[in-house]
């Protein structure tokens, strides 16, 4: 009798857990379709594979991006980020093992004589030491049995969860890599702009003395003089303020570096705007493989799956196992001496959630909730990740022919430039008219060294946006 109540006890339980497995089973992630190739067609060669001190070859910016890594706040931040999650994973495999505990205690009781234990002591044939001392030690332990497979989709989704810190530390060096190069650049570019004010000044000075030989001559009126000087003011206010943009990208670059404002070394524009980029783009859909925050959302949408199949699992009984074994003694002469003072205990459990309120299935429907937020996520980001790719090689390509165009412009009014000048010596020419052409000769040469920094840093920007870094 009592062997087919043990054998339909545990065809229960095996239904149980095979209901439960079965109901569990984990889809694969949801695929994205992008197209075969980006503007043009392209091989699976991409420069999200190379290292980013192969990409930048300025050795003062590889410098400062190892400073970044070693000191940024945030990228620390990110390392902390990491080890929890791993702290976490470590956790979630000891699951499997039982939890034992182990403690002390020292008591004294007595008893009263009006009170149930008094009077039963006083009529017991051995009666209890009164007042009665008690002294414990042992050990005591519970073990949840993974029936319904709870603890395995735990540890799976903790490795998932781990597994996604870790690509998110990689998105924030890909960020902070290309952001220190980007400042860099900048620097570049601002230190380009100083030059070319400074050159126009130099100009202006020389038209300046012309102009007042002219004047002193009766040849010219003061008024020429008088418009070349306060050219030339209008443009050291405007020296001043650049150099005030140089200190804040300095100090910018410096937070990145966590670090204090320093005197910042860099090429000049000259060999920056000579550097070669490499623009090998891949196949669209390699962005999912080198794209770390791509990695990380399509890792927290499995640790959501298992999050659905964990809270599943508590749709279904659970099996503990526990006990204990200790030395108790009413003295302490007595505590240690065995087997006499010796005790133990073990018993096993099943519990059935029957009315929880709806609490268990509240939690499965948020996990289920959670799951689809999880997925909306991961594709959002490989749409956005497309289309910044996108969206960048766009913009190498006008800038490139900006460059190029803007280039000639340059060379065409620096001949008029000089041209006028000689003019207004020979007085063909009159001072609007120089001033005409050094304002628009200034104007190109400014915007051929912004458009020139804005190639370079493109180039950044398409390294990040495929992955690289």
């Amino acid at each position: 009798m009592k062997t087919k109540i043990i054998v339909k006890i545990l065809l229960i339980i095996q239904i149980i857990v095979q209901t439960g497995c079965a109901s569990q089973k984990i889809t694969q992630t949801e695929q994205i379709y992008l197209p075969d190739n980006y503007i043009v067609a392209s091989d699976s060669t991409t420069i999200a594979a190379i290292r980013w001190m192969d990409f930048f070859s300025d050795t003062h910016l590889q410098e400062y991006i190892r400073t970044a890594l070693n000191n940024n706040y945030s990228y620390t931040v990110a390392l902390e980020r990491v080890n929890q999650a791993r702290l976490v994973l470590l956790q979630s495999k000891m699951a499997y093992l039982p939890q034992l505990d182990a403690g002390v205690s020292a008591g004294i009781q007595r008893f009263g004589e009006y009170h149930m234990d008094g009077i039963g002591n006083r009529e017991s044939s051995t009666p209890i030491p009164d007042p009665y001392r008690d002294f414990n030690l042992g050990l005591r332990f519970g073990w949840e049995l993974n029936v319904a497979g709870k603890l395995k989709h735990q540890k799976r989704a903790a490795l998932a969860r781990y597994m996604a810190s870790e690509e998110a530390l990689n998105y924030t060096r890909s960020l902070l890599v290309c952001e220190v190069a980007t400042i860099y650049y900048e620097l570049i570019g601002l230190d380009k702009r100083q030059t070319i004010y400074s050159r126009y000044i130099e100009s202006l000075n020389a038209s300046l003395s012309l102009s007042r030989e002219l004047v002193a001559e009766g040849f010219e009126t003061s008024l020429a003089a008088e418009q070349f000087e306060t050219k030339i003011l209008s443009l050291q206010s405007i020296i001043l303020w650049e150099k005030h943009e140089i200190s804040v990208k300095e100090r910018a670059l410096a937070v990145l570096l966590g670090g204090l404002p320093i005197e910042f070394v860099r090429m000049d524009f000259e060999q920056a705007n000579v550097l070669n980029y490499p623009v090998q783009t891949g196949l669209p859909a390699q962005i999912i493989r080198y794209r770390p925050d791509i990695r990380e959302a399509e890792l927290q949408l499995q640790a959501s799956k298992l999050d659905v199949a964990v809270a599943h699992a508590a749709f279904f009984p659970s099996i503990v196992i526990g006990g204990g074994g200790e030395f108790n003694s009413f003295e302490l002469s007595k505590w240690f001496k065995t087997p006499a003072s010796f005790v133990y205990d073990i018993a096993a459990g099943l519990t059935a959630p029957i009315f929880r309120q709806r609490e268990i299935r509240t939690l499965w429907e948020n996990a289920k909730s959670e799951q689809r937020i999880a997925l909306k996520n991961y594709h959002q980001q490989v749409i956005s990740a497309y289309a910044e790719v996108l969206d960048v090689l766009s913009e190498i390509k006008t800038t490139e022919s900006m460059q190029q165009l803007k280039y000639k412009e340059v060379a065409i009014y620096h001949r008029s430039q000089e041209s006028a000048t000689e003019l207004f010596k020979l007085d063909f020419a009159g001072y609007l008219e120089v001033l005409s052409v050094m304002e628009k000769s200034l104007e190109a040469e400014l915007e051929y060294a912004h458009i020139s920094t804005s190639h370079a840093i493109t180039h950044i920007l398409l390294y990040r946006s495929l992955g690289g870094g």
